[in-house]
Order: C-alpha cells, then sequence, then structure tokens
C-alpha cells in the first residue's frame, strides 16, 4: 500500500501545500487525516521522508500493523529543513510535536549517509527511538536511497510476510504464460 499525503500525489492541487506555514492547524489536521489514512488495514507499512514522520506516529497507536519500513526519517519532525513544515510543527503542543513510536512489530529503517535534507545525527535519533526488534541500514546515498536499499526492502518484507520462493514448476509456468 502506498498512500500520497494530502496535496501529495494524484491528491495534488495547485497551489496546495501539506505543510502551510500560513495556516498550521489546518497543516497539522491534514497529518492527522493521513495517518487515519494509513490505518487501513495492513500488514506492513513502507513509509518514506514524511511519511516516515506519519508513519512513526502511526505506529504509536496501531496494533494491527505487524512490520513498519521507515525510509529517511527525522530524529525530530522539528528538525525539519522544510519551512513550512517546522512552522506547522512548532504550533502542536510538544508532547505531540516529538512523540514517537512504541510500536509492537518489527520495524526497519532506512537511511542516507549523503541525505541533504535529514542530517546524520537526527537520523540516528529517529533510529533509536524505534523499539525492538529492529533493523537499522544505512546507505552511501541521498534522501531517496538506492538500488541496494530496494532490494534490501524487498527482501526484508517477504520475510517478515513469510513468503517463499515459487516452486520450480510454478515457476516456470509462469514464463510459458508470459511468453504468450
Amino acid at each position: 500500500m502506498s498512500i500520497d499525503g494530502p496535496y501529495c500525489g494524484a491528491r495534488a492541487e495547485p497551489g496546495g501545500f501539506l505543510f502551510d506555514g500560513f495556516h498550521p492547524r489546518e497543516s497539522s489536521d491534514r497529518m492527522i487525516q493521513n495517518v487515519v489514512e494509513m490505518r487501513r488495514s495492513v500488514d506492513v507499512l513502507i513509509s518514506r521522508s514524511y511519511g516516515a514522520i506519519t508513519g512513526g506516529l502511526l505506529a504509536g497507536v496501531e496494533t494491527r500493523i505487524k512490520a513498519y519500513v521507515f525510509h529517511s526519517g527525522l530524529g525530530s519532525v522539528l528538525e525539519a529543513y522544510i519551512p513550512n513544515a517546522r512552522k506547522v510543527m512548532a504550533a502542536l503542543p510538544k508532547d505531540q510535536a516529538d512523540k514517537l513510536f512504541a510500536a509492537p512489530a518489527v520495524l526497519l529503517f532506512q537511511n542516507g549517509r549523503l541525505d541533504q535534507g535529514i542530517s546524520p545525527d537526527s537520523g540516528v535519533r529517529w533510529n533509536q527511538a524505534g523499539s525492538q526488534p529492529k533493523r537499522i541500514k544505512w546507505y552511501d546515498a541521498g534522501h531517496g536511497l538506492n538500488e541496494l536499499a530496494d532490494r534490501d526492502r524487498l527482501e526484508w518484507m517477504k520475510e517478515q510476510l513469510g513468503v517463499r520462493p515459487l516452486d520450480p514448476g510454478v515457476s516456470e509456468k509462469l514464463k510459458i504464460d508470459d511468453a504468450r
């Protein structure tokens, strides 16, 4: 499952911003709505950047998700390099703005050593905030990470979901069906 946050991706609107520094309360409401949307029946949640922030908040309240991947998250949302995001988060009470997670789930943290938007110190704090069990991976990559991170994420998700390799007979049949 991949959810676009309000005013992001397929939900983008001209002139609309997820983090609107002039309307912090509305932006906070959009963040809460995004967490509500994420709660809809999933086993594994992959969340990136802003999504890692809302995914971390979700992990603190949602017990049905058994595994989370946090890709390029911040140690504190107040450290965001996006000025409007800082204004919105500053409008929240401090105990809500920095509330991270104690998830009853398995966690995978993926971080880029070359990320221009998140300092390594912030990434380390984000990783430390997560409950156990967790796996932490760092890559020689920027905010979007790289192909190695994609492969690691896929393998980890297969492990968490108990996905086994296809039976050779089934695999061969799929190749034949694809050729038609």
